[in-house]
């Protein structure tokens, strides 16, 4: 029968155990452990009397694979069977030793290579969830900031139209308005970040004065470190053209994170701004215009200053208080790049740092001539608008900005959506203004109840959508949904009527 069972599990290094119905050994062939007759198999290792109870209920042959047993002081890795043959039990063991011993490097190196594989999707997924938190989180505050920015921006723009402001008054609120708007020119770029890293920044081509933007930078930090003994000096040269065509919010940006540098690393001294042109005033119709900051403030160290552009420079006066503010230095380097330019630095640590940077810009052509203005009747048709907004601050705001405007815009403010879908049952209005929170729907379930209305009056109505989340995905997501077009808040009372004149004329 032993040599029965061999011939069904054929190993060199097999032995077959055949087994009473007490677990008692009959017969056995010592080829692999030496075991002798009428021995009880589960006094021999933990693994047989584990495996006990199986005895009596086997039918089918049972295998366990690679079973480490040690039956005296003999220690091998084998593979066991049970097997029960015309009532009688029989126990094989193969002795695979050398081959685990091999096998088991390989399978091994097979468990790392998976584990691996699967650390370094474990990694991407990881990674990309961050990134879906960091833009989600950028996005959300982005729009919380916007919506008290908008009212801040909207009421100094109110501001600015009163005529009993003193001087002093006027410069005051001409340098917050310069501050808000930058600060919403940063918080437009820090929602998506990237496109600057990669050069997709979006680049105006408009006519400007270079002379008071840098003044304007110039007098916001004068007043913002006032108590600094800093002095401050200004050149700008002749040969600098009055008239420039090119990115003036881009330009802002560069000069205000260099700028800001400038004092916020000099405790005391002086800060020159210079700009000048190139000998060849005009090449190719461009002037290509130098732009100087010096500082006489702490300056960068010699291992700093080669790698100053190569990442989100901070210099650091002390190990617990870390400096820089703004977009960066590689941030402006990139910007400087996209605008076709070229930046330098020279900086001696405790001496002070000079930035200079040469930007290439179309000169401006002098119009002349009388302004034509087209003949009509001199009447202007009143366009009546409809504001969905229930807070009471961004209320007051719209009713300022329309207030005496010179487009005889007329409008009608309601809290909810459901109040403007009877009005506009009612009556006819040109135009809807609304955002894209309610407490009681979303805005883009109210932009879907107003252009699939049965009412053609109601459906045909233009939809401004006006909202802090400013993603471009946002947009097209409320473009695709019906809405005529989008302002991003926060916006000026000029960016507000020019956007409701493209509308209103089309």
């Amino acid at each position: 029968m032993i040599e029965k069972i061999k011939n069904l599990i054929y190993n060199k290094k097999l032995q077959v155990i055949q087994l009473d119905k007490n677990g008692l050994v009959v017969d056995t062939e010592n080829t692999v452990f030496n075991i002798k007759k009428n021995t009880k198999l589960t006094d021999l290792h933990p693994f047989f009397e584990s495996i006990a109870p199986l005895f009596e209920t086997l039918i089918e042959p049972i295998e366990f694979a690679c079973v480490n047993l040690e039956i005296d002081n003999k220690e091998i890795i084998a593979d066991i069977n049970l097997i029960q043959e015309k009532g009688n039990l029989f126990i094989t063991i193969s002795d695979f030793t050398e081959h685990y011993e091999y096998s088991h490097p390989l399978v091994q190196d097979k468990n790392e290579a998976i584990i691996e594989k699967y650390k370094l999707a474990f990694e991407r997924d990881l990674l990309f969830e961050k990134e879906k938190f960091k833009n989600t989180f950028l996005a959300n505050i982005n729009h919380e900031i916007r919506n008290p920015l908008n009212n801040l921006l909207g009421f100094m723009d109110i501001l600015t139209e009163d005529k009993q402001l003193s001087y002093n008054q006027k410069e005051t609120l001409n340098i917050m308005q310069k501050t808000g708007s930058h600060l919403k020119v940063l918080m437009d770029d820090m929602l998506d970040i990237s496109k600057i890293e990669k050069g997709e920044i979006e680049v105006k081509h408009i006519p400007f004065n270079v002379r008071p933007l840098v003044k304007n930078l110039l007098k916001h930090f004068t007043s913002k470190f006032s108590n600094k003994p800093i002095e401050t000096d200004l050149e700008i040269d002749e040969n600098v053209p009055n008239r420039i065509l090119g990115d003036p919010t881009r330009l802002n940006q560069i000069l205000f994170n260099l700028i800001n540098n400038a004092f916020l690393y000099t405790d005391t001294g002086n800060i020159k701004i210079k700009l000048d042109c190139n000998d060849k005033k005009v090449i190719d119709g461009k002037s290509f215009i130098n732009f100087s900051i010096s500082d006489t403030g702490k300056g960068f160290s010699k291992e700093s200053i080669d790698t100053i552009f190569e990442s989100y420079h901070q210099l650091q006066l002390k190990k617990i208080h870390p400096l820089g503010q703004g977009l960066g230095l590689k941030i402006v380097k990139e910007l400087i790049t996209v605008l076709h330019g070229d930046i330098t630095v020279k900086s001696l640590e405790g001496k002070g740092t000079t930035f200079k940077f040469t930007l290439p810009f179309e000169v401006a052509k002098k119009t002349t001539g009388k302004k034509s203005v087209p003949k009509g009747s001199g009447i202007l048709v009143s366009k009546r608008i409809l504001i969905i907004e229930d807070k009471e601050v961004e209320q007051m705001l719209f009713m300022k900005l329309f207030l005496n405007n010179d487009k005889a815009y007329q409008i009608e403010i309601v809290k909810t959506p459901e109040q403007s879908l009877e009005l506009l049952e009612q009556k006819k209005y040109d135009l809807i203004i609304m955002k894209m929170v309610f407490p009681s729907k979303n805005g883009l379930q109210v932009l879907k109840d107003i252009t699939s209305h049965n009412n053609e009056k109601i459906n045909s109505t233009p939809v401004l959508m006006v909202s802090g989340n400013a993603v471009l995905s946002e947009q097209e997501k409320i473009l695709s949904a019906g809405a005529k077009d989008f302002l991003p808040k926060p916006f000026t009372k000029k960016e507000l009527f020019s956007k409701l004149g493209e509308i209103l004329k089309q």
